[in-house]
């Protein structure tokens, strides 16, 4: 059985997880969006 300090450390530890993806999951959609309208940009640049 894990110690009381241990279950607490993995507690917030899940809780900090939740906030993190979230950050992660925009930052990586906005990192699309611009890779994109890079791509756009050049295409039309191209042409």
């Amino acid at each position: 059985m894990p110690s009381k300090p241990e279950l607490l450390s993995s507690m917030l530890g899940t809780m900090q997880a939740v906030p993190r993806n979230f950050v992660c999951l925009f930052a990586n959609v906005q990192r699309k969006l611009l890779w994109a309208l890079t791509a756009i940009k050049d295409q039309q640049e191209a042409a």
